[in-house]
């Protein structure tokens, strides 16, 4: 499928290494073209830690019992080692 034109693959490791040429990536892949703050932008919301923060990320918004096994979505935040 790598070989569509609308498919894009993308790597943890690279995300990692290259958070903010990889978000170019996926702005190229999309047609879409940011400004340098806009960059930063999308990087600093895309973090981990406001991920994180973010009570809309983890489901923590709906009612428990909804999901018996829980719903945590966001852990510790380690990257691969």
């Amino acid at each position: 499928m790598r070989e569509w034109d609308n498919f894009l693959v993308l790597y943890y490791e690279d995300m990692k290494k290259d958070t903010k040429g990889t978000i170019k990536k996926i702005c190229d892949f999309l047609g879409k073209n940011l400004e340098p703050d806009e960059l930063d932008l999308v990087r600093k919301h895309s973090s981990f830690q406001v991920m994180k923060e973010n009570n809309m990320m983890d489901f923590s918004i709906i009612a428990k019992d909804e999901f018996p096994n829980g719903t945590n979505l966001m852990r510790k935040g380690k990257g691969i080692v």
